[in-house]
């Protein structure tokens, strides 16, 4: 938590705020995307987005580092980086295109589709064979990066809450 503070918005107050269609000083707005999550730096920029959040925060080094303090959850080699970002984008790619029908079964028939010949198929195969091939238990060998840890959230929430 380095020169950062931790600012938790309510939904209610959140729905509450003004949100302008249109902002020529959007990167001065409040929320800079109308949307959550935004992290605010000690210098005033505002920024979006969690998957830069993610590896900014990947990056960061603590002045002083607490026990539970992991380094390079974000990595600084180029591949490592290449296969990081891929994961995180099959992961997106899996949950955009995952059947969200309203009727309950409907949407679990067009989610067995989606299993067996869909993207879901394709891209949990991809994610199993880089792990394979890194030898595990992580998908850069033994180094725990900010990709396992989104692998693991998103997709335990799709098939374990139902969403």
């Amino acid at each position: 938590k380095d020169g950062w503070k931790d600012e938790r918005v309510s939904l209610p107050r959140f729905k509450k705020t003004p949100k302008p269609p249109q902002n020529p000083d959007r990167v001065d707005a409040e929320y800079v995307t109308n949307n959550l999550p935004q992290l605010n730096l000690p210098c005033g920029t505002k920024v979006s987005q969690s998957h830069a959040i993610a590896r900014y925060a990947a990056r960061m080094e603590p002045n002083e580092a607490p026990a539970h303090y992991l380094p390079d959850l974000y990595p600084s080699d180029a591949k490592g980086a290449l296969l990081v970002d891929e994961a995180v984008a099959v992961v997106d790619q899996i949950l955009l295109l995952t059947p969200k029908d309203e009727d309950a079964a409907v949407r679990a028939k067009n989610r067995d589709v989606f299993q067996q010949s869909g993207f879901l198929r394709v891209g949990m195969e991809l994610l199993e064979g880089r792990l394979r091939q890194s030898g595990g238990p992580y998908l850069l060998g033994a180094q725990l990066t900010i990709a396992d840890l989104y692998v693991r959230a998103p997709l335990c929430d799709l098939f374990d809450l139902k969403q």
